[in-house]
């Protein structure tokens, strides 16, 4: 009996110790259902020496209020980037990542932060150990309704990195899997590890439920996760990758993948075994079978737009805008080139092309943007490339409206005021790298044929309700559009710090550089911002409204005074009651970087009609003391 009972004490011992492993408790954590309930994250870590387990730091931050707001700082001896912000409901959720005190370690939080009530919380997500471990994907975090956030947990553990996807709810911090070691890599294997997450594509319902999220790494790698529902486990033993772009330390990485909108189709593009040079080739592949439903090739003589592909919103068409290589305008960036088209193909669902639309002789022409299923809006201008620099950019830019059922073409009408069109328009914007020189919204009547042009330009990186971010080198210009009185307003310019997100009147900025002295995020209430910048019913507009010359940082040369072309337009800005121009005059110089001016310039007024009225030209001269400390054009300094 004694013996029996000793027995007994001993086995069960032996299950605590077992239950009670690190590995065995990451396993049972790894592999929690998908209806499985949420439970905190504990990140935890065994001392060497004692065997116990220690919890790592807790993640130091602190609100700090300020006049139109508060800021958020982080400790600087944690060393924390910010790695992602997102919107969940009333809250915004930011993804950090630090290094823990012993080194060994890289811990990944979220911080709550709700705006309304000034509240903030922060999260343990994941903990990832290995001294020579440098994870240099991209953080996947996206948000999925109003309470979660799914993200990509990475860790390492005997040399294999092994990737989930998780679930966070920002309401109580808890984390649960949603699919366990998706992607485990051998790090021994030098060809595996230089692979790493590049994006995801998300899939989200009416109500904003994010339902499926499409993973591609930069070798080419591809899963849409998580893998019930119309996609099987055995569509990943598929041998197909599909490489992206991109040269690490030169040109940034980019994925050449573009997904309809139910991810059930992609158009890859395909590119060079260097992955550096994309080519004029592309595949349809159906997403559940892998199969390629369709081929798509152009002649070397022309050259695509650099991304290019966008479907409809039905993922029933997509086009391919092109030009003449020899005959290349636009504009490059890192990694991509923004083409002036002189044509449009429009493919089916299947690769198969449905039209092709050519530009008149010497115009060039963009697809704005989709209008329902079957219909395009065309932008039409003359090119004209600036002297010095080279930069491309568009005159006498006229609308149309291309019917890709009937292949037929109809003009629209530009309206002055916006207050003549109909009460049904619909509003379109340009998608974030298809928006050179273009405005950044139009309204658009097409019962009456008219368009309303809200007369603000430049690339349009976040769309939240009426708020309207323009692109700016010098720092973030927001407008909101009132919708009741159609007026377009300045609701924010800061030049050091850049929009994040938007969570109902509440603008999220982060500081441009990591040294910065001040909060890392700052939360702006856009009604207090504009009750400053408005007095007697005028807007008050920033200084640095609208530069037409862009900077070039890495040209000496633009960080030195030059003079002026005569009548060169240096700033123009809007507001509901018409525009204003600066232009200058005979032996004003100015220099690009510093945006001083010296000399003399003349302020014009076009009113709401599109008339130019005398009494709003007026000649004003600066002095030579706004350009102290710059060097001339020409001087060797």
């Amino acid at each position: 009996m004694r013996r029996s009972i000793v027995m007994m004490i001993v086995l069960l011992s032996f299950m605590v110790a077992i239950l009670t492993l690190p590995g065995w408790k990451e396993a049972a954590r790894d592999n929690t259902s998908f209806d499985a309930p949420l439970l905190p994250a504990a990140l935890e870590k065994q001392d060497e020496q004692t065997g116990e387990r220690l919890s790592p730091e807790k993640l130091s931050f602190a609100l700090e209020e300020e006049e139109d707001g508060f800021g958020l700082r982080f400790d600087k001896e944690q060393y924390v980037t910010l790695l992602r912000t997102v919107q969940a409901g009333h809250a915004i959720v930011h993804m950090t990542e630090r290094s823990s005190k012993s080194g060994d370690s890289r811990i990944y939080d979220a911080i709550v932060v709700r705006p309304d009530t000034g509240e903030a919380e922060s999260y343990p997500l994941f903990e990832t150990f290995g001294d020579n471990y440098t994870y240099i994907g991209s953080p996947q975090f996206y948000p999925s309704g109003n309470n979660q956030v799914w993200f990509i947990k990475h860790t390492v553990d005997n040399e294999q990195l092994s990737y989930s996807l998780m679930r966070l709810d920002v309401s109580t911090g808890g984390v649960s899997t949603r699919v366990p070691d998706f992607w485990l890599v051998d790090q021994r294997d030098e060809a595996e590890r230089d692979d790493f997450i590049i994006q995801s594509y998300p899939l989200y319902d009416e109500h904003g439920q994010l339902q499926k999220l499409m993973v591609t790494t930069f070798q080419g790698k591809m899963w849409v996760l998580p893998w019930e529902g119309d996609y099987g486990p055995a569509v990943y033993d598929s041998p197909a990758t599909y490489p992206a772009y991109g040269d690490i330390g030169s040109k940034p990485p980019r994925s050449l993948l573009f997904p309809s909108p139910d991810l059930g189709r992609f158009v890859y593009r395909f590119v060079d075994r260097n992955q550096i040079m994309p080519g004029n080739h592309y595949e349809v592949i159906d997403t559940a079978t892998r199969q390629v439903v369709g081929l798509i090739g152009m002649e070397e003589t022309m050259i695509p737009m650099d991304n290019g592909i966008r479907w409809n919103e039905e993922g029933s068409l997509f086009l391919l805008e092109y030009a003449d290589r020899e005959e290349t305008m636009g504009m490059t960036g890192d990694n991509a080139h923004y083409l002036f088209a002189q044509g449009i193909n429009v493919y089916n669902r299947d690769g198969e092309l449905v039209r092709s639309l050519k530009a008149p002789s010497a115009k060039r022409m963009n697809a704005y943007g989709w209008v329902g299923e079957n219909h395009l809006l065309i932008e039409v201008y003359t090119p004209k490339q600036l002297q010095g620099d080279g930069t491309w950019w568009k005159e006498r830019v006229g609308y149309q409206l291309y019917d890709v059922d009937s292949d037929q073409l109809a003009s629209l009408t530009i309206v002055p005021d916006v207050r003549e069109m109909n009460e049904a328009v619909q509003k379109l914007w340009a998608g974030a790298g298809f928006g050179h020189d273009s405005q950044s919204f139009l309204l658009l009547d097409r019962s009456a044929g008219q368009v309303w042009e809200p007369g603000v330009k430049g690339y349009q990186w976040h769309e939240h309700a009426n708020i309207w971010n323009v692109y700016m080198d010098e720092g973030a210009l927001l407008y909101r559009w009132d919708e009741e009185n159609r007026t377009l307003e300045p609701a924010y310019f800061d030049q050091e710090y850049a929009l994040q997100a938007v969570a109902g009147d509440w603008g999220v900025f982060r500081h441009r550089s990591a040294d910065n002295e001040g909060p890392v995020i700052r939360y702006i209430l856009f009604k207090q911002y504009e009750e400053v910048l408005t007095q007697d019913e005028l807007p008050q507009l920033p200084s640095s409204f609208f530069y037409e010359e862009p900077n070039r940082w890495w040209d000496s040369d633009d960080r030195k005074a030059r003079k002026l072309e005569e009548k060169q337009l240096r700033v123009k800005g809007s507001s509901r009651y018409g525009s204003l121009q600066l232009t200058a005059l005979p032996g004003e110089w100015g220099s690009r970087i510093t945006h001083n001016y010296y000399g003399s310039y003349e302020v014009s007024f076009r009113d709401r009609n599109g008339r130019d009225t005398e009494e709003g030209r007026s000649p004003i001269r600066t002095s030579r003391e706004s350009m102290a400390g710059i060097p001339l054009a020409g001087d060797r300094r």
